[in-house]
């Protein structure tokens, strides 16, 4: 199975995006450039945004993960704990089977920092690039995503 992923962070007025590169050890980590909305960015933005972050995803392979938190170096913060402690996650993963397809997952902040899923839908590619329905499943998975 191949994958792209990237993850989306959001709080009250703006939403973040970023793409997952392969660790040598198989793992993904958040790394490059970060993409910045206004929270209130059109369908449009958001889902073109998204696809770009997507093509941009594994495309390279890192020996070890970078030890500045991509989110947090883009803000000008220290702690990756502090870049995150008031934005809510999205995780956008487009996988490449046989009927290739986005799974869009819902997120619970954890004390800890984790955000652990708590709800996912996974849209056929010909459905998802249709009148924005990848960033429509996104704006629904950020309603029910928590911090």
């Amino acid at each position: 199975m191949f994958l792209k992923s990237a993850q989306l962070y959001s709080n009250n007025e703006k939403q973040f995006i970023i793409s997952n590169q392969i660790l040598l050890n198989g793992f993904l980590t958040e790394y490059g450039e970060v993409t910045e909305l206004e929270w209130n960015c059109s369908e449009e933005i958001l889902q073109k945004t998204l696809l770009e972050a997507l093509n941009k995803s594994n495309t390279i392979t890192l020996e070890k993960e970078d030890k500045v938190d991509p989110l947090a170096k883009h803000l000008g913060i220290k702690s990756w704990k502090k870049a995150k402690s008031d934005k809510k996650l999205v995780m956008v993963n487009h996988h490449f089977d046989d009927d290739p397809y986005f799974k869009v997952t819902a997120t619970k902040k954890m004390k800890n920092g984790a955000y652990p899923g708590i709800k996912s839908v996974e849209i056929l590619d010909d459905e998802a690039l249709q009148d924005n329905n990848l960033a429509k499943s996104v704006l629904k998975a950020m309603k029910l995503s928590s911090i």
